[in-house]
């Protein structure tokens, strides 16, 4: 698995973020669909509806797995949550984007899980004082 520096994860994360709305519009579809599906009871639609959901997975398989192929790693898919690999002070630690934020502003340890983010100043606070 790659390692990442946060400009390098945050440079990739740029350059997926087409794939990543792509993502969120299909997943946002998928759930619209899904809903008038369990509402309507015309059984023709309902084939319909649910032929349309099978061809949207596929199509946000797809993303993700573009997105996978950058060299980070898909954590979660509502709201999208991704973490990329770096290091700290010689450890593995996870840089951490979720959806809605604009670059990576967290970060946590290998076991600690969303959970255990924190700010990215910590980090580079840290890094910071060891130059």
């Amino acid at each position: 698995m790659r390692y990442f520096s946060l400009k390098e994860a945050n440079l990739v994360l740029d350059s997926i973020m087409p794939y990543i709305q792509e993502f969120i519009e299909i997943r946002e579809e998928m759930s619209r669909i899904s809903e008038e599906s369990q509402e309507t009871s015309d059984e023709l639609e309902k084939m319909y509806l649910e032929t349309s959901l099978l061809e949207l997975n596929k199509k946000a398989n797809l993303s993700l797995q573009t997105i996978a192929e950058s060299g980070c790693s898909v954590k979660g898919v509502n709201p999208l949550l991704l973490d990329f690999l770096s290091k700290k002070d010689g450890k593995d630690i996870w840089l951490c984007w979720l959806e809605g934020e604009d670059t990576i502003q967290y970060w946590h340890g290998i076991h600690e899980g969303f959970m255990g983010r924190k700010p990215i100043e910590t980090l580079e606070e840290q890094e910071d004082s060891r130059i």
